[in-house]
């Protein structure tokens, strides 16, 4: 019986082109995910993905990736494969869609959907130890009661769950600056977005104001207040809320988180 001889149907041109992608696609693609990763770095848009303990991680893997890719191409002998560049391919589509989309911080609908929390016990930071309260009521004793006392809203969130603390604050007229979320006609929440690790599990955590709103504010805009702050006792849990004597708009941070 004679032998039949295979023959094959592509193109040798084609192929060529075929085995340099299969050759060339992953360590472009692994180059191109770790200069992303390194330039997310650099610019500092990891501020706006994880804590600042996670944020270096993000260049060692980037420099990982740039050295497999190198290491790719020195040392990876090709072999004949059918549509096997298609998968380093389609690792490619999810960089450049996020690189694309990825918004800088949050939206005012995500806040909506996740609440905004003005307990201490959802700061999930525990109880204060003696001398840690000895030290925060020291240092509220010292402060000049002839000025606005500055104070990050999740710290005032925090001293709401102090007694002594809370006590000693009563009255006094703080400086305040977060962002704007609107609830009323005369009434809104100064906020700051808390990230424990990343951006998945930011929580929002806000207080209430109450007073004059500027026309020109919306949603997430970032404002700066002084107002006295005063306890108040809602559904078991101590809440401050503060009388806005002056609320101004002013520029974004470049981080807007809390840690």
């Amino acid at each position: 019986m004679a032998s039949i001889e295979s023959t094959s149907t592509t193109p040798a041109p084609l192929n060529r082109f075929t085995a340099i992608l299969g050759y060339a696609l992953p360590p472009a693609t692994l180059s191109a995910w770790g200069m992303v990763m390194i330039h997310t770095w650099v610019t500092g848009r990891t501020k706006m993905l994880l804590h600042p303990l996670f944020q270096p991680l993000i260049a060692i893997a980037g420099i990982l990736l740039l050295l497999l890719a190198v290491a790719h191409l020195c040392y990876f002998i090709p072999r004949p494969t059918r549509h096997g560049w298609l998968q380093w391919l389609i690792l490619l589509l999810p960089l450049f869609f996020a690189a694309g989309t990825a918004p800088k911080t949050f939206s005012e609908q995500l806040i909506a959907a996740r609440g905004i929390q003005s307990t201490s016990t959802a700061l999930n930071t525990g109880a204060l130890d003696e001398e840690a309260e000895r030290k925060l009521l020291q240092t509220l004793s010292e402060a000049d009661p002839s000025k606005p006392l500055p104070m990050d809203v999740v710290d005032l969130i925090s001293i709401s769950g102090v007694p002594a603390a809370a006590q000693k604050l009563q009255g006094r007229v703080l400086h305040l600056r977060g962002q704007y979320y609107g609830v009323g006609k005369s009434e809104f929440k100064i906020l700051r977005l808390v990230m424990y690790c990343c951006a998945a599990d930011t929580t929002p955590m806000g207080i209430k104001v109450h007073g004059d709103i500027p026309a020109d504010l919306k949603n997430m805009d970032w404002i700066e207040l002084d107002g006295p702050v005063r306890f108040v006792q809602t559904l078991g849990q101590i809440q401050a809320e503060v009388d806005a004597q002056s609320v101004q708009k002013v520029p974004t941070p470049a981080n807007p988180y809390a840690y």
